[in-house]
């Protein structure tokens, strides 16, 4: 494992999806504190130039701030999760390069993890630079939040991301190509989001956790075990299904 996890973090580092990970997260945990600060004077010089109309928006606290950031987990983060890692998989095992590292003494579940944590660090590390763009900018133009409330908020959403990106390793791994992976995951992506909607499992499934992590962000305590030990059940069976479903493939 040891030899596998070194080689699949090589490999993130010198693809550069490291790099654009982070770049993107942290791009997009800046932009969230700022267009709550400044959208409301944008849209002021907008009606200003059109007239009759007139636009109105509450005004700008860390409320608007947080309610910015935490739409980046329901849609930009999962978008750019699938594209960094929707080809973990199926790539090598269509370039071949695969079939080479079985032929060492490795057995097929141990590459699933290694790729799934290598990925995950990469995840966490992306998500702690956009994170501290958005706490540096919050604390300058709104004054908040609190840094616990902050920490607690970005793991019910890392543990949300974790989700999706243990369903684009299954969907790396059952797809015949990058395409047919890409396109599987946005629907388990999607699936999970419609089905996490559902009035009666509103709740308890995974996407509950974005919600939850904004009541957490602004100081109170929500029950966040259900959900969690939901997304990690999910996250536990997603990762079986990619092993056996690997064991079951020839190369």
């Amino acid at each position: 494992m040891r030899a596998l996890l070194a080689k699949e973090w090589l490999e993130l580092v010198r693809s550069r999806r490291l790099l654009v990970l982070c770049v993107v997260l942290l791009f997009f945990g800046i932009l969230s504190p700022l267009t709550a600060r400044y959208m409301g004077d944008i849209f002021a010089m907008m009606s200003e130039s059109m007239q009759g109309i007139v636009i109105q928006l509450p005004e700008p606290s860390i409320h608007e701030a947080i309610v910015q950031y935490l739409a980046n987990f329901s849609e930009n983060y999962p978008l750019a999760i699938i594209l960094v890692a929707m080809a973990c998989i199926v790539a090598e095992r269509e370039r071949g390069t695969l079939a080479m590292v079985l032929a060492r003494p490795v057995i097929r579940w141990q590459i699933v993890l290694s790729k799934y944590l290598a990925l995950l660090g990469m995840l966490l590390i992306a998500l702690a630079l956009g994170g501290l763009g958005a706490l540096y900018y919050s604390i300058i133009l709104f004054g908040g939040p609190a840094f616990v409330d902050f920490l607690l908020l970005n793991l019910a959403g890392a543990l949300y991301l974790s989700v999706i990106l243990a369903l684009t390793v299954l969907a790396s791994t059952l797809a015949r190509s990058t395409v047919a992976a890409g396109a599987l995951s946005l629907g388990f992506w999607l699936t999970l989001s419609l089905v996490g909607s559902l009035p009666g499992l509103r709740g308890w499934l995974p996407p509950a956790l974005v919600t939850q992590a904004a009541e957490l962000g602004l100081g109170s305590r929500p029950d966040v075990w259900q959900a969690a030990l939901v997304a990690l059940t999910f996250i536990g069976v997603a990762l079986a299904g990619a092993c056996l479903a690997l064991q079951r493939q020839e190369l």
